[in-house]
């Protein structure tokens, strides 16, 4: 098949299956027990990706999921989605605390530790 098919077919079915483009997009299936992400921090990931008119409740997050093979587990701790991680470039957007300097609070980590919004307020 042509490129242009192969990626405008692609581009079709993420815009048809968000759940599926967070997945591919931000998490590895890597179908490992050991790898678990917490399911809430799953979910708010996914809700911070996906900014579509259609929001996607919990139970059906749960079930897109598992149409993926990623099945939960209950610990002591809370509930985890199995076989799966965050890429490392994503784990590193998590785990920043990078902040705008003029307190805009624009979502923009880069990682750079440094503010790249067009806001005109003093610092």
């Amino acid at each position: 098949m042509p490129p242009r098919i192969l990626n405008d077919t692609k581009k079709f079915l993420e815009d048809n299956d968000p759940i599926s483009a967070f997945l591919s997009n931000k998490c590895d299936i890597t179908h490992v027990k050991e790898d678990m992400v917490q399911s809430s921090t799953l979910f708010e990931s996914f809700n911070d990706f996906y900014k579509g008119e259609k929001k996607i409740n919990v139970k059906n997050f749960k079930k897109n999921l598992n149409k993926h093979d990623i099945d939960s587990r209950r610990k002591k701790n809370g509930v985890y989605y199995v076989g799966l991680k965050f890429k490392e470039y994503f784990q590193d957007d998590l785990d920043c605390d990078c902040k705008c300097h003029c307190n805009c609070d624009m979502d923009i980590c880069d990682c750079k530790n440094s503010c790249e919004c067009d806001c005109e307020s003093e610092r």
